[in-house]
């Protein structure tokens, strides 16, 4: 009986700590966009973990204006935790915060989403086609703007 007791303890204590370790696993992840057009402006980008951030119902998860050198900018996001994210961004070429339209309401600054989703007839991609899994220590995502 005492043995049963002194196994029991110590499964249940590797149990916990397997499930600890697995709620704080986290990953460094960098984002880098390319093909913008120009050094002007700014890179509008944000990070989302749930479909409702992403089509803009909640707030999303990370969000940053980027400085761009040599028509590229980088991200580095940090230390978050695994699990399932988007990114969308734009060029904000004219700094005014917002992707300028033409009449039609086409963008006309260069927007890029991660998982190389493109704009279709439909419109924009949504979460699932947008989404990666962060599952490692660390991740590089590259997202090359729509033009």
């Amino acid at each position: 009986m005492n043995r049963c007791l002194r196994l029991g303890a110590v499964l249940f204590f590797a149990c916990a700590c397997a499930s600890a370790r697995d709620s704080t696993a986290v990953c460094d992840l960098t984002v880098i966009v390319t093909g913008l057009k120009s050094d002007r402006g700014d890179v509008q980008i944000g990070l989302f973990n749930s479909a409702e951030s992403f089509r803009g119902k909640s707030p999303k998860f990370m969000g940053a204006a980027l400085p761009i050198a040599d028509r590229r900018a980088e991200w580095r996001v940090g230390t978050i935790p695994f699990g399932e994210y988007a990114v969308k961004l734009f060029h904000d070429e004219d700094g005014d915060d917002t992707v300028d339209r033409n009449f039609i309401g086409m963008p006309t600054e260069s927007i890029g989403f991660s998982n190389r989703a493109k704009i279709g007839l439909a419109g924009a991609p949504g979460f699932n086609k947008s989404k990666f899994l962060l599952n490692s220590p660390e991740r590089t995502v590259v997202i090359e703007l729509n033009q």
